[in-house]
This record gives structure tokens, sequence and C-alpha cells, in this order.
């Protein structure tokens, strides 16, 4: 703990701007010190070596020191020093639990760096590691962080669900007083059922995720209003506008008073009730909230940053829709170039630009360029995500929809089928994505 408080230290005395715009996040997360005066908790602990006292020592400030540097937005680099310090506690120190924390914070940077496969491979690696020498304190961070990798970044829903069982195990077995590791936990695991679109299981996990937000760390949090956004995200996908117009609200307000209102986060909170008044039918207001998140990105971040070319593609499918396809071809322009540059040709990040610029291509009937852009964006989403995912099945049907456009009746099909199997595998046959797939199927038919 002291190691980690004297890195945050150096960090804010060198703060750069993602430092800054952290701060008082970072600052007001609990840091549970009591934690070391906890006898019990302490016994449950596997002892370290007599041997190497040295190693463990300079490995674990290795490790504080890589994990500041992920606060200032440098993840390359923090991945690189845990690297460092895995491979320094390989050879100085056979003693497993320091090794798998150093794995834990590897698959972090990786998922950071949207190396999703291989941070599931780390975590996975870190946790049995963990568990075997009964460090369960580390084996409790890395299964929730599986919950996420694989049953929400990968859409591997089932593995997503098994992982979060052995979580139960770990942090039953770590002890969780204050239930922070509970809230962890449930957050990743309503992030994963959201986007399977289980709002029935969603709902409740953040619900008590909010309600131990409230007890922990009171009614004015950053991470509360974390969790309103998600509820509120929620309940736009259900329909029920009115709830989450009065959660997002809730949100934007903790982040105004707490950090201002040109902060990087409130920007997230505009987006979010920008979609909102667009599900509503209200685009006036949502290209307006759309244009100020916009400038507060800008602003904040730089012209050059990769949630700047989120707000960019967000604006420009409002104005796509709105009859200004040409203006949202540039704005897409500028996103794609803005990920390529700070997230590099290979990310999913830069696959959704790829595939937002296709689709205005599409509705200006450019339908070479689409192809192009819809089958670079697969390739890499699969590259990443694998062939069985959400993003992988909405570009086959965006794809399919180009061939039948361009009279390319087989390969449509073909797509066709091949999206509506990825969406009944990921989401179930019940699925709105399935009903729309078997709609095309047999549209299609008809048309023959």
């Amino acid at each position: 703990r002291l190691v980690t408080l004297e890195g945050l230290v150096d960090t804010f005395g060198k703060a750069n701007a993602t430092v800054v715009h952290k701060a008082v996040t970072i600052a007001t997360t609990p840091d549970n010190i009591g934690e070391c005066l906890d006898l019990a908790r302490l016994q449950r602990r596997p002892a370290p070596p007599q041997d190497g006292r040295e190693v463990l020592r300079e490995v674990r400030a290795e490790l504080a020191r890589a994990a500041t540097r992920g606060f200032t937005g440098d993840h390359a680099e923090a991945l690189k020093m845990a690297t460092a310090a895995r491979e320094r506690a390989e050879r100085g120190l056979d003693w497993p639990p320091l090794w798998a924390a150093a794995r834990a914070l590897e698959a972090v940077s990786l998922e950071k760096t949207g190396a999703f496969k291989e941070s599931e491979a780390a975590s996975a690696e870190a946790y049995f590691a963990a568990a075997r020498s009964q460090a369960w304190d580390i084996a409790a961070e890395a299964a929730p962080k599986l919950v996420f990798t694989v049953g929400y970044k990968r859409a591997k829903h089932d593995e997503g669900r098994a992982w979060a069982r052995h979580a139960n195990v770990a942090i039953e077995l770590a002890g969780d007083p204050d239930e922070r590791l509970t809230a962890v936990l449930l957050s990743n695991l309503g992030s994963m059922n959201h986007s399977a679109r289980v709002f029935a299981e969603a709902r409740p996990q953040w619900e008590r995720v909010l309600s131990i937000q409230e007890r922990t760390l009171g009614p004015e949090h950053p991470q509360l209003a974390m969790t309103l956004n998600n509820l509120g995200n929620l309940e736009v996908e259900s329909g029920r506008y009115t709830q989450a117009r009065v959660l997002y609200e809730r949100s934007l307000a903790i982040k105004q008073k707490l950090l201002g209102p040109d902060h990087p986060d409130v920007a997230v909170s505009l987006n979010n009730l920008a979609g909102l008044h667009n599900a509503m039918g209200n685009p006036a207001e949502a290209r307006a909230l759309f244009q100020r998140a916009l400038e507060v990105y800008e602003a904040a971040r730089g012209p050059d940053h990769p949630d700047v070319a989120m707000a960019l593609d967000n604006l420009a499918a409002i104005l796509n829709t709105g009859g200004a396809p040409e203006t949202a071809l540039a704005m897409h322009r500028r996103a794609l170039a803005i990920r390529e540059r700070t997230l590099g040709p290979e990310h999913t990040d830069y696959a959704n630009s790829l595939n937002n610029l296709a689709n205005v291509h599409r509705a200006l009937k450019n339908y070479a360029e689409a192809r192009a852009l819809y089958e670079r964006s697969l390739a890499i989403q699969e590259k990443a995500l694998g062939p069985a995912n959400l993003e992988i099945g909405k570009l086959l049907n965006n794809l399919a929809l180009v061939h039948e456009a361009t009279g390319a009746k087989e390969e449509a099909r073909a797509l066709y089928e091949r999206a509506l199997g990825v969406f009944e595998e990921t989401l179930g046959r019940e699925h709105p994505h399935v009903a729309l797939s078997q709609y095309n199927l047999a549209h299609f038919h008809l048309e023959e």
C-alpha cells in the first residue's frame, strides 16, 4: 500500500492531462489499509519465502509503478513494465503469488491496448496460479476481470458466467467485508448481461452495485455516477425513457459538481443524454448535446484523442440520418484517422470507425467503397474477437446488404445465414437481431 501511494504521489507530481482528469476518481477511491491490520485476512494469505525478500520488494515496487503508469494512459509502457516485473520474479524468486500478481497486471494492460485474447489468457493464467497457491486475494481480482474480458468484451457469455462462479468462490475465500470485490463482479456481470440483452439479470446486478456504492462511497462519487450511467443505458434499450433520463441527469449532476462542466467524464453523460433524445425522436436536442460533448472532449483531450474520435462518430451518425451525409463522411474520416494514429490499424475501435464510414458510403450507394471498408473491419474484428461475436454478426449483415444491393445474391444469402448463426449463438433465438436476420432471409427468398 505504501509503495502504491508513493507511486501515485510521484505520478501526480509529474501529471499529464490524463492524470489530471483522473485525479478526483483516483483520490476518492478507498484504499482499504485496514486490511493491513486484519489478522484473520492476513492469515488466509500465503506467507512469502524468507529468502528473496529483496526481490519481492523490488518486483512489488515495479508493479506499483506499472499500475500508476497505466493511470497516465500509457498502457503500452505499463505492459512493458509489468512484463519486466514478471520476468524479474521468474528469475529471482520462485513464489507463485507474486508471479500471478504480475501476470494479472499484464492482463489489464493488454485489454487496454485491445489485445482481448491475450488479456484473457493472461488473466486465466494469473487466476489459476493464484488459486493453486491459495493467494485468494489475487484470484479474487483476476476472476471478475475475466467475466468482463470474456463475457463482455469477447461476448462469450456462457464462459463469462463460468468465470463468475470462480469469482464467487475466490471472493468468499479472500474475504470481502466492504463488498468492494462483490461490486466489481456484479458490475462486470451487468455489462455482460446488458450486452447479451438479458436485462432481467443486468438490472438487479447494477442496482445492487449502486446500493453498495451509496453505502460505502456516499451519494456523490465518480463510481456512483458511472453505475447510474450504466442503468440509464439499460433503461434506454428497454424503452423506459423517463427512467433513463432521471438516471442520466443524476449522473450528470454528480459529475458537474465534482469535476466541473468541462471535464471529459461530463461529456460521457452529455453523449448518453444525446442518444436518449435521439431515441425519443428529438434530433435537434440530440445534435446539440453531441456537439457539446465533442467540444468538451476536444478542449480536454486535444484534437487527436480516441474520445474525440468517438464523439465525431456519434455526431456524424446523426448527421447522416438527418440528411447531411457528406458532412458525416468528413467526420467519420477524421475519426478513422485519429484512431489509426492513436490506437493502430488492428484495434477494434479502428474497426468500428471503418464500419461507420462504410455505413455512410452505403447510404450514398458507393457500394464498392462500402464493401471494402466492411471487409477490412470484419477481418480486424474476427482477429480480435473470434468468429462468434455480436459485432461480427452486425458486420456480416451490413456486408450482406451491400452484396444484395449490387446483385450478388448468393454472396448475400451466405452472409445473412452466417449473421443469423452468430446472433443465435451469442444472443439466443428470441433476440430482435435474430428476428431481423430471419426477416432479411425471408424477404430475400421472396424476392427470388
